[in-house]
């Protein structure tokens, strides 16, 4: 203890200061941390919905690419063996594809175009790590004969 003018006066006075700054220091850095941490996942999170988003429309807009080709062509087939691409963007369909359709149409036997058997066209539009499987089916209205697109329903297939 040190006596200044008639008061005594502790020296763990300052000892107890600083660990009070240390605290509030170690919380604001805590908070920091936190916050920062928060950021990061609703960036990751917010870049994996917009790929999300990005394959739904590249595969919609390939099966939009089979029936413009049936309309034209209502025999035009593209099995799953052999399907096409379309790659939306540079490099589109590499690995990992940065935007890219994979579209095959089952047209032919076993595939009329009539109610019991429709034309069926599947499109999967791929960004990074997302896929999406959009399935078209097509009923012409009158199969096997002129070909027109009389009526299609659109299903997203689960992944």
């Amino acid at each position: 203890m040190i006596k200044k003018a008639g008061i005594y006066k502790s020296n763990s006075d300052g000892v107890a200061s600083l660990t009070t700054i240390l605290v509030i220091v170690l919380l604001i850095l805590i908070v920091a941390i936190s916050i920062t941490a928060l950021s990061l996942n609703e960036s990751s999170s917010s870049y994996n919905q917009s790929n999300t988003v990005a394959a739904q429309e590249y595969a919609e807009a390939g099966a939009r690419d089979a029936l413009q080709k049936l309309a034209v062509n209502y025999t035009y087939s593209a099995p799953t063996s052999t399907p096409y691409t379309i790659p939306f963007v540079s490099n589109g369909c590499g690995t990992p594809p940065a935007g890219c359709a994979t579209v095959s149409v089952l047209n032919g036997p076993g595939y009329t175009g009539s109610t019991s058997t429709p034309i069926v066209i599947n499109s999967t539009g791929a960004v990074a790590n997302n896929s999406i499987e959009v399935q078209v089916n097509v009923i012409l209205d009158q199969p096997n004969e002129y070909g027109q697109i009389a009526t299609t329903t659109w299903q997203e297939i689960s992944q």
